[in-house]
């Protein structure tokens, strides 16, 4: 069962970290640093092992399907299915559904699409665990106007005679024309800092690749030279990055601009940037004060991330620049994401909705 499988994946990666300390405190150069590393610093209760229980499955094989993007599975002849994010021609990536076995056998499963312009990565299988069904658009074969269609997974009938469906909806956008670099899907923009429109140098600075990994693309951007006199947000002078971004509205806009966790150089120091959005000029900190004993800079390290969220109005329909200007050293840019229509909470975001050329 998936359940249980989560819980021996985990169970095996706290094994790992105990055998990897142990190794290094004990084997490697023969002990020379013996006790000088723990996998329980300060016996902190994150670093606990994870508490784990076998789950009890019943005796009737079922089928269970989460579309992306949501948290239930699919209810059998729900009245509203579903839908899966929607396809957009512009920016043409591929969706998921996740499919789990529920019981203690192996279950049977077919799929059917209600439309050939839908189109996927398998017809059927015999499923024991989990997997993921890739959902995909065959736009030469959209009407311009757009669709709406239907992926429906079937259980076959088992030996006590029952079986099921479930319907999620794929809707595909009409064609339109569009300008910029990166599109709003489903009322979100997410731009990877490496992919940005345009970079501009700064006064006796620039953005290079950074070799710290990103969260979701793998690789991140910073300023160098490392260390550089503070900018006055108001000179224009600072490093920038530029994203093109279509966006279908006018009206009020969030950004939270990922970061990867760091500290200002001194005291004196700050560690801040600032969003620009036509005439729109914001500028934040993402310093968490207090140091390594802050409560944000030990969320901040747990997850990898340190977020700083501005809001900004949006003036009018269609391309609009986001532009992101570092004022302090010691800033390295993840992703940035724009929520324009959206009170969904992510851990970091959707996938990049950069435009297809």
């Amino acid at each position: 069962m998936t359940a249980d499988s989560c819980g021996e994946r985990a169970d095996a990666a706290h094994e790992r970290i105990v055998e990897e300390t142990r190794y290094f405190n004990e084997t490697l150069l023969d002990g020379k640093w013996d006790q000088m590393m723990s996998y329980h610093p300060r016996d902190l209760p994150v670093f606990d092992e994870l508490r784990t229980a076998t789950v009890e499955g019943g005796d009737v094989p079922g089928l269970g399907v989460i579309p992306e993007g949501h948290h239930e599975p699919v209810q059998e002849g729900a009245i509203h299915p579903p839908s899966l994010p929607t396809f957009d021609r512009r920016t043409d990536r591929d969706r998921f559904l996740g499919l789990f076995a529920r019981g203690t056998e192996p279950v049977e499963w077919t799929v059917e699409t209600s439309d050939d312009w839908i189109e996927l990565s398998e017809e059927g299988g015999t499923l024991a665990d989990e997997t993921r069904l890739r959902v995909g658009v065959d736009w030469a074969a959209v009407p311009d106007g757009g669709a709406t269609g239907t992926v429906t997974i079937l259980r076959h009938k088992s030996p006590w005679g029952c079986g099921n469906e479930k319907k999620v909806r794929v809707v595909a956008t009409p064609a339109r024309q569009t300008g910029g670099d990166f599109a709003v899907v489903d009322g979100v923009a997410a731009m990877e800092a490496e992919h940005a429109s345009r970079r501009r140098e700064g006064e006796g600075t620039h953005w290079v690749d950074a070799d710290v990994p990103g969260q979701v693309s793998g690789e991140t951007v910073a300023v160098v030279p490392a260390v550089f006199e503070s900018y006055d947000p108001d000179t224009g002078d600072a490093p920038r990055l530029e994203f093109d971004v279509d966006v279908p509205d006018s009206g009020t806009v969030t950004v939270d601009v990922y970061c990867i966790p760091t500290q200002s150089l001194t005291e004196e120091r700050d560690l801040r940037y600032a969003v620009d959005i036509g005439d729109d000029r914001v500028v934040t900190s993402i310093d968490p004060a207090g140091g390594e004993h802050n409560h944000t800079w030990q969320q901040n390290v747990l997850r990898g991330a340190a977020v700083g969220t501005t809001r900004h109005e949006i003036p009018a329909a269609g391309v609009q620049t986001f532009a992101l200007d570092a004022l302090d050293p010691s800033l390295v840019v993840d992703r940035i994401v724009v929520l324009a229509d959206s009170d969904e909470e992510t851990y970091l975001g959707p996938r990049e909705t950069s435009v297809d050329d």
